[in-house]
């Protein structure tokens, strides 16, 4: 889907980044991505990802280790859709932020 001039105004700051430019910007529009967390979700459509799904967490009693694997998620969700490859997951195991 290309950029109408809206859109290209809204993310030109992203747009102006050599790793991100029109082309990265378009697949994160047409991106879907699932988040654990609030904060992630936020960042994730404030950037321009096209869709985006919260997943309910199981409650581990330790909230901010959950904003931290739901920020952890964005930011690999953003490089996979920029990189053009498949996200890795984050999850809390026992209090820790863990890769999958």
């Amino acid at each position: 889907m290309p950029l109408d001039l809206a859109a290209v105004r809204r993310y030109a700051r992203q747009i102006a980044l050599p790793f991100v430019g029109a082309s990265g910007q378009e697949r994160i529009l047409a991106a879907e991505v699932a988040v654990v967390g609030q904060t992630a979700e936020l960042y994730l459509k404030a950037a321009g990802v096209g869709c985006v799904r919260r997943i309910a967490a199981e409650n581990t009693g330790r909230p901010e280790l959950q904003v931290l694997a739901g920020a952890l998620a964005a930011t690999e969700q953003l490089w996979a859709i920029l990189e053009d490859r498949p996200p890795r997951s984050f999850s809390v195991v026992d209090g820790e932020a863990v890769i999958e």
